[in-house]
């Protein structure tokens, strides 16, 4: 073959090549993206359900029941501890420890917020 044709076959396969990648590595960050978001959506949908039957069970005897967020952080947690591999009981104390900071954040936080209220009333 001669330059003249090689050169611009050379030039087209090197742009096809190119555009592949692009489309390949686009398709495969929006897929990621969206799984993310689907899997956020399910543990919020968890937590949700999580609350109301901690509600649920603690309607007839006296408790409280923490916030929503609370529940969110323990499903992401959990759901990204399913995605690293299998559950083991290491990783079960691991979210418990975990469970307990966020736990017990978030009850400092509305101790704080019912003393703000407290003080502006």
């Amino acid at each position: 073959m001669s330059m003249e044709v090689l050169i611009p076959l050379l030039a087209a396969l090197a742009g096809a090549l190119i555009g592949s990648v692009g489309t390949v590595s686009s398709v495969w960050i929006q897929a990621r993206k969206e799984d993310r978001r689907h899997v956020r959506e399910l543990a919020f949908r968890m937590a949700s359900e999580m609350r109301q039957l901690q509600f649920d069970a603690l309607k007839d005897k006296s408790g409280a029941i923490g916030p929503i967020d609370y529940y969110v952080a323990y499903t992401l947690n959990l759901v990204r501890a399913a995605d690293a591999g299998p559950i083991t009981v290491a990783t079960l104390e691991s979210l418990s420890e975990q469970s307990d900071r966020i736990h017990q954040f978030t009850v400092e936080r509305e101790r704080a917020r019912e003393n703000q209220s407290a003080l502006r009333d």
